[in-house]
């Protein structure tokens, strides 16, 4: 991780998101195996619940591999090696575990689930500010 938001914030693996994650689908493998479907169709869903765990677990980023960066006014996002500029953030939720920002411009906007874990204490603090960690 970075020291400011100027040079970036790379959101790190969350943890949270694994035990979020694996609480949902383990309620909704409950859920499958208490319906009334045949048990052909309860085990193709299992199959596709199992694979969807599966992959959810090889990549324990919610918003995929993230870098943030706040220069200029505008916000930066680098995702996947492609760039996206952003003039406005707006936290959106926040729920003590996890929080949502939207960064949006005239053209497009994102929502980005961000896990508390993924983030130090300063980096959550200039992210929701809007400011670079040496001016807190």
């Amino acid at each position: 991780m970075y020291n400011s938001l100027s040079n970036g914030i790379e959101l790190s693996r969350s943890a949270n998101y694994i035990k979020l994650a694996l609480f949902l689908y383990l309620f909704a493998f409950m859920m499958l195996m208490n319906a009334s479907f045949g048990i052909f169709i309860k085990a193709i869903l299992s199959v596709a619940v199992s694979v969807q765990l599966r992959l959810l677990i090889k990549s324990p980023y919610p918003g995929g591999r993230l870098n943030l960066q706040y220069l200029n006014e505008e916000w930066i996002i680098h995702r996947n090696s492609q760039t996206q500029i952003f003039t406005k953030r707006r936290l959106l939720l926040n729920t003590g575990v996890f929080f949502l920002l939207e960064f949006s411009s005239p053209t497009q906007r994102i929502v980005i689930p961000v896990f508390l874990d993924q983030l130090s204490s300063t980096e959550f603090r200039s992210i929701i500010l809007g400011l670079n960690v040496n001016e807190l």
